[in-house]
């Protein structure tokens, strides 16, 4: 009787170790069978800024003389350029550059307007870049005061304005001859895209 008692003890003790065995089989296999979890990947936001770059011109009398007065005439063209120097040392930092709004302002002499324009276009270009039109503002009105917004062209600058100089060319058309200095300052005001993404 203590003979069987034994054995039964033993056969007891065996299916135990099997089932602890099979549990621990099924639980390792469950862990390493489970799938990692992808790196959760934040969506990229666009960061765009603008950016405001001061710029003067100065239109010379016709004739040399600064006389207080200016005469009805024929469609006269003018051309005015100047040549910048690219002195921003963020601009590698900026992509996809576009021309938002262009400000000119009559300084001198006080109390002159642009009524003198028929037309007005502003040019970029580089010593390796050909020019390309990047403002324009058509059929002046006689009312418009001494301050005008030009029209920008949809293009792209990063290529002008990473290069280390460009140059700006006005082409003024002028229905009346003028007759005193102009200096005109103003404002170009661009619209950017921050390099931040991986």
């Amino acid at each position: 009787m203590k003979k069987i008692c034994y054995l039964s003890s033993v056969k007891l003790t065996l299916m135990n170790w099997k089932f602890y065995f099979f549990i621990g089989a099924v639980c390792l296999s469950s862990i390493s069978c489970q799938k990692e979890k992808p790196l959760e990947i934040k969506p990229y936001k666009e960061t765009r800024l603008t950016i405001i770059e001061p710029i003067e011109f100065e239109i010379s009398s016709l004739i040399g003389l600064n006389l207080p007065f200016q005469i009805p005439f024929l469609n006269v063209p003018l051309n005015i350029s100047t040549s910048e120097e690219n002195t921003n040392p963020h601009i590698d930092l900026i992509r996809n550059i576009h021309l938002q709004d262009f400000v000119i302002r009559i300084i001198s002499p006080q109390g002159q307007n642009f009524d003198f324009l028929k037309d007005i276009e502003i040019y970029i270009s580089t010593d390796v870049l050909p020019e390309i039109k990047m403002a324009h503002h058509y059929n002046v009105d006689s009312s418009i005061g001494s301050e005008m917004h030009l029209v920008p062209e949809n293009i792209v600058l990063d290529d002008y304005l990473k290069s280390e100089s460009f140059n700006l060319r006005l082409e003024l058309v002028a229905d009346q001859l003028i007759f005193s200095n102009l200096i005109i300052r103003g404002e170009w005001i661009l619209d950017a895209e921050l390099i931040n993404n991986p």
